[in-house]
């Protein structure tokens, strides 16, 4: 198991993930390209850039992308981040990206411990949810036929983390 930011993956991984986000109908790859941005998040970012963003690849150790995931944070006002993953349907790849995103959050809680994480999942992403679920993630709301992609409206659920209290 390897975790990589994706601005360093080689050529032909990156090949291979753009291919791969092409194909996909998740929410991270219908809301974003495979570096996390939409031309409405372009424009955002020039204006107002955010506070904290990273993007990383999580590889197998014989070199496939078992998955990535993003964490952002737009404002300090809110102490909330987004987190936006695309993980493999292989069991397998399932417990590698478990294991590396649990990482990451525990690493982010332990320094700022009242923040609130959200993502945004598409109805029929059952293995994201259940990884989300495994992280204390609830759903939290519904956006009826929210997303446009490919000539379909499709739902768009919000999930939070719990916050937790700080005195």
């Amino acid at each position: 198991m390897q975790i990589v930011t994706v601005s360093t993956l080689s050529e032909t991984t990156m090949t291979a993930l753009f291919q791969r986000y092409f194909r996909s109908h998740t929410a991270y790859a219908l809301l974003g390209s495979t570096h996390g941005y939409s031309l409405s998040e372009l424009q955002s970012e020039s204006k107002n850039p955010p506070i904290y963003k990273q993007e990383y690849a999580i590889l197998t150790p014989n070199q496939n992308i078992a998955g990535v995931f993003r964490i952002d944070q737009q404002d300090t006002i809110s102490k909330s981040l987004r987190l936006m993953l695309d993980i493999s349907d292989n069991t397998a790849h399932h417990i590698l990206a478990y294991r590396c995103i649990e990482e990451q959050l525990r690493t982010l809680r332990e320094n700022t411990p009242e923040i609130k994480i959200y993502t945004y999942l598409l109805p029929h992403e059952d293995r994201n949810k259940l990884l989300l679920t495994e992280f204390g993630f609830q759903r939290e709301a519904l956006l009826d036929e929210h997303v446009f992609a490919s000539g379909h409206y499709y739902d768009l659920e919000i999930w939070g983390s719990p916050r937790q209290r700080v005195a």
